[in-house]
């Protein structure tokens, strides 16, 4: 848990897919990557890539705006409109389908004219708007988006697709909806009685809570007919949203573990507050975070990057399964955190100074706090805690906790909570600390420890309970110490080999690379009283702190085995069975009883598989490839064959436990004759040249696992003679 690398984003297919729901996409256009494109049609019988409004037709500017911001995106194109009509029987058929194609995000550039300005007129509306809500609950049940426009008739009242969640009274409903309203800069639109920027759009009005801005225009290459083309701007909130469904696709593919929900509250706290006061009119935001014509402002694609701004209302559910993430925004509000998720060693890091009050619970996976939160903290389960931050509140650990964080409130370490320290990194309390459950001791990060004593742990208010178990992995035994304030710890270093006894790890070469490893370690005892370091000696010391910070018996045993030279055995006994095998092969062919001559080329091959699994050595499978080509002849002497061949084998072995393999690639030449002195008695015998290249790879594993490798060149000679009788 110390502070991470740059983040690393596991790959997610699905996160780079986008649909727009609109008149479909224009052919033909130098301006799009169609490679990129997925289209279909729900009007018409065309099936083929086209816009029924023409090549700068609404959805192929509406494309145009979203490939533009986010060219990373595939976008799956559903054609939905006829003579810029909408029927949501269709545009639903488009949603049920986009979503089995892994579609989560959606743009949906067209609303209803029509405005209802009261509860009674919405309620009394659902019919008209029934296969609407159908796909927007599916987009829902799914964890999807949708983002829709407020409209453009220049109203205080957006159009009532956006409403859709009070018009149903589903409030689940608004968790997956965003609605996006347009603003300009300029004021040659504005008339009196609107907020500046906004005469030309319907306001969030109602949907205000689930509701922001984005400049409503676009400007593309208009294509005339004739074949050239002109630059052009087409105003509306057509082109307000695909700018903010391109920011969740691009937000989408930084965090692919986000939720829908989450998607929308990131989007919806990082946008730029924009007042709407006007005209001797107060802002309408009433305390709220958002207002009723901007809803929460404009839009911050590049502050949305850096995660949520605000946990506000709700909690910010953070369900994580793998990767590094990184949140540096300095979130406020007053809700909390929750991480949880399918534990796959996920980690997510708060480097900003947080202000929120809510309170930060790990249930799953790793929080890295760099920077500081205000509130309490609890971890539990699976979760894990560190980092090197601040906590302004309490911290109450039933999970695992790093030490490095500082705790200006109270901790409190339940019986099923463990708190892991490394040497000269204390976890510092202000308030009191309550202790039970586990404490893991570890050597500092790359250092070896003869003998050590440090402060674990210090608390500003004292100290109440001890720990109840004292872990210090296989290879160090430790003690600890209570006063009033303090927990002191002490670490020493175990004989390797008598530890690795007492784990029951008693196999020949594992107790003889344990035996080594002690008398290196012995040597390692007098650099640590050494003034100054070799480079090479300082190496050494990392790796042998690494060893010791080994947990368990199994951990220690691959460490062991690692370090064992097992591989090196197992690779040259490979080796000696791949030339017994192609002695064998050739003794085969001059075992033949057949009496006819032996003149002439011949060429034989063969393929062996097999394992070896025997003490001292590193189990594996392998597989012997042998082609031999060879000339022989009898020299009109019966009963005589003489002969010579050329051979080329190539080996591949895999070794278990620590992984790795061999290749091996063998070149030589073999003199072979047999004679028969009478048809029962003979004489065979063959000498042989081989020379070859093998690679060893395998995996040391200590604190993690490093893998190296080892090449070397062999030069055998082989004779046999035989003698039989039958």
């Amino acid at each position: 848990l110390d502070p991470a690398p740059p983040p690393v984003i596991p790959a997610v297919p699905d996160s780079r897919k986008v649909a727009i729901i609109d008149s479909g996409l224009a052919p033909g256009r130098s301006d799009i990557n169609y490679d990129s494109v997925i289209f279909s049609s729900y009007v018409g019988s065309d099936s083929r890539l086209n816009d029924n409004q023409g090549i700068n037709g609404h959805g192929t500017v509406v494309a145009l705006t979203l490939l533009g911001l986010s060219p990373g995106s595939t976008l799956y194109m559903a054609q939905a409109s006829q003579n810029n009509l909408f029927n949501y029987a269709d545009s639903t058929r488009a949603v049920h389908d986009l979503l089995d194609q892994g579609v989560r995000i959606f743009n949906m550039s067209y609303g209803s004219p029509e405005r209802l300005t009261t509860v009674q007129t919405l309620i009394g509306a659902r019919q008209r708007y029934q296969s609407l809500y159908q796909g927007l609950q599916a987009i829902s049940a799914a964890d999807g988006l949708a983002v829709m426009i407020t409209g453009n008739n220049g109203t205080a009242t957006p159009a009532p697709d956006v409403l859709t969640p009070l018009m149903y009274q589903d409030a689940h409903l608004a968790r997956n909806l965003l609605a996006v309203t347009g603003v300009l800069e300029t004021t040659g639109y504005d008339k009196p009685g609107r907020p500046a920027g906004s005469a030309m759009f319907d306001a969030c009005g109602a949907a205000a809570a689930w509701c922001l801005a984005a400049p409503g225009y676009s400007d593309y290459v208009h294509q005339n007919a004739d074949g050239s083309a002109v630059n052009a701007r087409s105003f509306g909130t057509s082109f307000a949203a695909p700018r903010v469904t391109a920011a969740a696709s691009q937000l989408l593919q930084r965090y692919p573990w986000m939720s829908g929900h989450n998607l929308q509250q990131t989007l919806l706290t990082t946008a730029t507050y924009r007042s709407d006061a006007h005209d001797n009119q107060p802002d309408s935001a009433g305390g709220r975070p958002y207002n009723d014509t901007f809803g929460w402002g404009e839009l911050n694609a590049a502050k949305s990057l850096q995660g949520p701004g605000q946990f506000w209302a709700e909690d910010f559910h953070a369900s994580l399964d793998a990767g590094r993430y990184v949140f540096s925004n300095d979130i406020t509000g007053d809700r909390g955190l929750v991480l949880d998720g399918a534990e796959h060693n996920g980690v997510l890091q708060l480097t900003g100074n947080n202000h929120y009050q809510g309170l930060t619970q790990v249930t799953a996976n790793t929080l890295l706090i760099e920077g500081a939160i205000a509130g309490d903290a609890r971890v539990s389960g699976s979760g894990k805690l560190g980092g090197s931050g601040r906590i302004g509140g309490n911290l109450i650990n039933q999970g695992t906790v790093n030490s490095g964080v500082r705790i200006e409130g109270d901790y409190q370490q339940a019986a099923d909570g463990t708190l892991n320290v490394t040497l000269t990194n204390p976890l510092r309390v202000s308030g009191r600390a309550t202790l039970d459950g586990t404490l893991s001791l570890a050597p500092p990060s790359a250092g070896y420890v003869v003998q050590q004593q440090e402060t674990l742990l210090t608390s500003g208010g004292g100290l109440n309970g001890q720990f109840s178990q004292i872990n210090t992995g296989v290879f160090l035994e430790g003690s600890v110490s209570y006063d009033a304030h303090n927990v002191t710890g002490q670490l020493t270093r175990k004989n390797t080999a008598d530890a690795a006894d007492a784990l029951g790890i008693n196999a020949v070469s594992a107790q003889q690379t344990a035996r080594n490893l002690e008398q290196a370690f012995i040597t390692a005892d007098r650099w640590q009283k050494q003034a100054a370091l070799s480079t090479t000696q300082q190496s050494a010391l990392a790796a042998a702190g690494a060893f010791q910070t080994l947990a368990d018996a199994p951990n220690a045993r691959a460490a062991i085995n690692s370090l064992s030279g097992q591989a090196h055995a197992s690779g040259n006994a490979v080796l000696f069975n791949a030339l017994d095998y192609q002695t064998r092969l050739l003794s085969n062919r001059l075992s033949e009883t057949d009496t006819e001559q032996h003149s002439g080329f011949w060429l034989e091959s063969g393929q062996l598989r097999g394992a070896l699994n025997q003490e001292g050595y590193l189990g594996n499978r392998y597989r012997y490839t042998l082609t031999a080509l060879g000339v022989e002849s009898d020299f009109d002497r019966p009963g005589l064959r003489l002969g010579i061949a050329w051979t080329q084998t190539q080996l591949n072995a895999t070794y278990a436990e620590s992984g790795g393999g061999s290749q091996n690639s063998l070149q030589g030449v073999m003199l072979y004759g047999r004679y028969a002195v009478t048809p029962q008695w003979y004489w065979q015998g063959n000498l042989s040249y081989q020379h070859g290249r093998d690679k060893l790879q395998r995996l040391v594993l200590l604190d993690e696992a490093t893998p190296v490798s080892s090449s070397t060149r062999s030069d055998s000679w082989q004779a046999a003679v035989q003698s039989g009788y039958r």
